[in-house]
């Protein structure tokens, strides 16, 4: 019987433990960092063309993302392309950072030293 209960209670432990570390919901905020500015390309479609507007392409983590470059333009009145040689005056314009237990895909960004208002901004994954 105590062979039966060192083993039950060795199996609890084990399994608790991993059901503890899987549950993990500790922040995992990451820095994001301007990688390029990449220009526009036409894409060819089936009822004619369709020009996408460009997009800024971010490191998060070990996460590579494209967020498009209107919404730099709505959200902030900053135009990435004029940045797209000197990367470092963009990041002194605005800081993003990425959340990954956010479910979407959004990353959370503001112009530095104004903490009260972050902006979402949607991204997808480079390709």
């Amino acid at each position: 019987m105590s062979k039966l209960i060192k083993i039950f209670g060795g199996t609890f432990v084990f399994a608790t433990i991993i059901i503890l570390t899987s549950c993990d919901s500790s922040p995992k905020v990451q820095n994001c960092k301007f990688v390029e500015i990449e220009d526009p390309v036409g894409e060819l479609k089936l009822n004619g063309t369709d020009s996408e507007d460009g997009k800024v392409e971010m490191r998060c983590g070990d996460k590579i993302l494209d967020v498009a470059r209107r919404q730099f333009r709505s959200r902030f009145k900053i135009d990435p392309k004029k940045y797209k040689n000197n990367l470092q005056a963009l990041e002194a314009q605005v800081t993003c950072i990425r959340d990954e237990h956010t479910r979407g895909q959004e990353i959370l960004c503001n112009k530095p030293g104004d903490t009260d208002n972050m902006v979402i901004l949607n991204f997808t994954y480079d390709e």
